[in-house]
């Protein structure tokens, strides 16, 4: 990488004070430097996850994770608090009901009825995120998009459709979704692949892959977009809406930086706090009504990501206090 950005950290003081450093020269650094050389470095770190190869990372890894997600967001951006993923929920429904997620709960469709996500919704959505003001005078969300929630993506009969609309719109972002893989056909998939898809992310929720998506992926291993993760082997208690036994969580964390980088958006466009909020406890308005500057940076949204990144866990609401994460 260039010699402008070589800012050398001192890993023997906190990790406060050093990232705060860090941020205050990189500031300097930046203003001056070409855009071409500022995306090069966008990429270095998120491809690379160069923050965290600091010796020792383990101990304060929630504040590496935002310091990786400020500094994408700044040379990208020019402000340290934008989202780089965003979840959009086209489908409010699965075909499982798995006992470790809220959509087994007898709750999830009194609250939250089996919906398509409406064309002008999406459209919306997807239109104003086209619209983010990037450096240099360019335009347009280029992190990651996710066409998915607590619903499963490829019942969507529009699936395909809302692709295409998402690569024409915003053709810098990866743009994908995760699946069970239970309705993913060939044909499906090649559809998806020929309009632009990036990443489908599958997990075998019975413990193992069917031999018909191990066959798939290996088929079309060379593509570099289907992904078979590993079985589940840690799990949430999702905001406290799901029984997990105590010795396998941990206690709330210090400090929660994931909502401070992700925006989720469910199936009727009213963004939540966060992807374990299965009820919609924690509604933050609607960005295909509102636009998206007017639901990331409200008071009270701005506000409630601050106390998350600080632990102040009084200040916020019971879904955050009830939060669990695995060991």
């Amino acid at each position: 990488m260039d010699q402008q950005f070589e800012i050398q950290a001192d890993t023997a003081i906190t990790p406060e004070k050093n990232i705060s450093g860090f941020f205050s020269r990189l500031h300097d650094k930046l203003k001056s430097a070409p855009i071409e050389l500022v995306q090069t470095a966008r990429l270095k770190i998120r491809n690379n996850n160069v923050l965290y190869a600091i010796p020792g990372h383990e101990s304060w890894l929630p504040l590496l994770k935002l310091a990786a997600s400020e500094f994408s967001s700044f040379i990208t951006y020019g402000r340290t608090d934008m989202p780089l993923a965003v979840g959009v929920e086209t489908v409010a429904s699965c075909t499982r009901k798995c006992s470790y997620c809220p959509v087994s709960k007898q709750e999830f469709p009194e609250t939250r009825p089996y919906r398509v996500m409406r064309d002008e919704i999406y459209n919306s959505i997807i239109d104003t995120l086209s619209e983010i003001p990037r450096r240099a005078n360019q335009k347009g969300f280029n992190g990651v998009l996710h066409l998915n929630g607590y619903g499963e993506p490829t019942i969507d009969k529009k699936i395909v459709q809302r692709t295409e609309y998402a690569r024409k719109k915003l053709p810098e972002a990866t743009i994908g979704f995760y699946s069970n893989g239970d309705n993913l056909t060939e044909d499906l998939y090649l559809q998806l692949r020929n309009v632009g898809i990036n990443e489908i992310i599958m997990t075998p929720h019975d413990g193992k892959f069917s031999s018909r998506l191990q066959d798939l992926g290996e088929k079309y291993f060379e593509d570099g977009i289907l992904k078979l993760n590993p079985p589940l082997t840690k799990l949430s208690n999702r905001g406290g809406n799901i029984n997990v036994a105590e010795a396998l969580l941990q206690s709330p964390t210090n400090r929660c930086v994931h909502p401070s980088f992700t925006m989720e958006i469910t199936v009727d466009g009213t963004t939540i706090l966060c992807a374990s909020d299965a009820l919609i406890k924690t509604p933050l308005g609607n960005i295909s009504k509102s636009g998206f500057h007017d639901v990331w940076d409200n008071k009270y949204y701005r506000q409630m990501r601050r106390a998350l990144r600080h632990g102040k866990y009084d200040l916020l609401p019971e879904i955050c206090r009830r939060c669990r994460i695995p060991n």
